[in-house]
């Protein structure tokens, strides 16, 4: 039994450590950056990501869209993650395992590329 749950206990203590962690840096700022950045001087895809969530956490779902879109997406899936393992758990199933393990059709892929380049010249034209 424990196996099945396994999956969700990962990802519930994950996402309570970065809300932890979110909480703690909005009560006493912690110098984190971009290591990406320190090195190259330009943004990572990624960048934005930790204030993205706080304007979120803030209700300003607006602001986190200009700071990273692709960020906010992200940010939903993780919401969803836990929901769905859960479900998985009481149903018995292992529908989150599979989707996981599915290789993604060459296509999508170029999508997802596609995207993941769009939001990099995005952090690269704000200069975040």
């Amino acid at each position: 039994m424990f196996k099945r749950y396994k999956l969700f206990i990962i990802i519930v203590t994950i996402l309570g450590l970065a809300f932890f962690g979110l909480l703690l840096s909005e009560r006493m700022p912690i110098p984190l950056g971009c290591p990406f950045k320190a090195i190259t001087g330009i943004p990572c895809p990624g960048c934005g990501g930790t204030r993205a969530l706080q304007s979120i956490l803030r209700g300003d779902i607006l602001h986190a869209l200009y700071i990273n879109p692709l960020s906010c997406l992200f940010i939903c899936f993780l919401c969803i993650l836990p929901f769905w393992a859960f479900y998985d758990g009481y149903k018995q199933k292992d529908t989150l395992m599979k989707a996981l393990h599915t290789p993604w059709p060459k296509p999508y892929l170029i999508i997802l590329i596609c995207i993941l380049l769009a939001n990099w010249i995005w952090n690269i034209i704000k200069q975040l």
